[in-house]
């Protein structure tokens, strides 16, 4: 999606994020401390405030809580795929057993991975049922920190930190999109106080499948006054 993003009227940068729960600086990562690793992070490549922060899925979290932590810093954010609900929306049973599972089972990484790749279409079929978010996703993903991350979005109360955010606000989703609409994903998109909402034809995966638009609707939404 970068390409399409003018190198000569914007400084970009594209982190990679360590796997939910591993340790950094002796504190596992979670949505209280991953804004401190992405402040790390900005002070290491010497980008000055204001940001705008533009965050994918996980990373649209964590462009939440930064904007709250450190909200001199930013002057825009843009959220896409970030399912937003109200705490006391919960999760079907399956899910939180599957998650459960995925969170203390060793073993249970090698069998996703085997029937998520497997071309049985019996197989695909049974993952759609079943995993809450594109199976494609998963197989560049570590499935102990996808399920502890889920487990933990379902404990935090996002409506307060929905309401606090008084910015400019991008929410963008895929109506496609598993993680959307199985927890009713966008129920706190109304909350924001300065929000513009937009959706795509497809699901989680928005900026694989529209990188050149959705570039434009970022750049547009940026240069707006």
């Amino acid at each position: 999606m970068l390409k399409y993003i003018s190198k000569e009227k914007y400084n970009t940068l594209s982190l990679s994020l360590p796997a939910y729960g591993t340790k950094y600086k002796n504190k596992p990562l979670n949505f209280d401390t991953f804004p401190f690793f992405l402040q790390d992070e900005l002070k290491q490549f010497n980008l000055r405030p204001p940001y705008i922060l533009v965050g994918h899925s996980l990373g649209g979290y964590i462009s939440l809580e930064y904007s709250l932590s450190h909200k001199e810093d930013v002057e825009k954010l843009v959220l896409i795929s970030t399912p937003l609900r109200n705490s006391n929306s919960k999760y079907p049973i399956s899910w939180k057993i599957l998650l459960n599972l995925g969170v203390k089972t060793k073993s249970l990484e090698s069998v996703v991975q085997r029937l998520i790749n497997s071309e049985s279409s019996l197989v695909k079929l049974f993952i759609n049922k079943v995993i809450s978010i594109d199976s494609s996703f998963l197989k560049r993903s570590d499935l102990k920190s996808v399920c502890l991350c889920c487990l933990d979005l379902g404990k935090r109360d996002w409506k307060k930190d929905v309401e606090k955010i008084d910015i400019p606000t991008l929410l963008v989703y895929g109506t496609e999109d598993k993680a959307i609409k199985g927890i009713n994903g966008t129920e706190l998109y109304k909350g924001f106080k300065n929000k513009e909402i937009i959706s795509f034809p497809c699901n989680h995966s928005i900026p694989v499948h529209y990188p050149k638009t959705l570039a434009k609707k970022i750049v547009e939404f940026v240069e707006e006054n």
